[in-house]
């Protein structure tokens, strides 16, 4: 009877540790991320919206392109504030619409950055904030360096690397 009670008593703690990892099997790991993000703002989307102390306040819409882990297409808003001695910073959402790792959907992701030189090379950091479709429980950030668009509607790019992970 004891042997009887032993048994069970180790089948049901197997099967309560198997039931309490299953989550822990399903989740996927993190992946590295990179690849190369184009993007342009057509000139009739610039709008200067205040002039203070030599910064000139601008906002714009922009069209995305990404290649790599990230491919597809994007559209969004960004404020830039240019400083008198030249360079730049400004943030914005882009709503991606394409694949990651084979999955498909939206993205929104912010972006952060600046220029500080006078070469028009963008830095910033990059989060993706939520997701439609496969890509709804896609989280990952980043950075980017590149240079920007030369002017309107020219086409910049950066090549961006960072880390995503599906969350189960």
């Amino acid at each position: 009877m004891t042997r009887l009670v032993w048994t069970s008593l180790i089948v049901c703690v197997v099967g309560l540790l198997s039931t309490a990892l299953i989550p822990v099997a399903l989740a996927e790991r993190a992946m590295a991320a990179s690849g190369t993000l184009c993007w342009m703002a057509p000139s009739d989307s610039f709008e200067v919206t205040k002039a203070a102390d030599g910064n000139v306040f601008i906002s714009a819409v922009e069209e995305d392109v990404f290649t790599g882990t990230l491919q597809g297409t994007g559209y969004g808003f960004f404020v830039l504030q240019v400083h008198p001695e030249g360079f730049a910073t400004g943030q914005g959402r882009t709503v991606f619409t394409g694949t990651v790792l084979g999955k498909s959907g939206t993205l929104q992701i912010q972006w952060v950055g600046n220029t500080h030189n006078d070469l028009g090379w963008w830095r910033f950091g990059w989060t993706i904030l939520g997701g439609t479709g496969d890509l709804a429980s896609l989280h990952g950030y980043g950075s980017a360096f590149g240079p920007g668009p030369s002017g309107l509607d020219v086409l910049g790019g950066a090549d961006y690397t960072g880390t995503v992970l599906f969350s189960s």
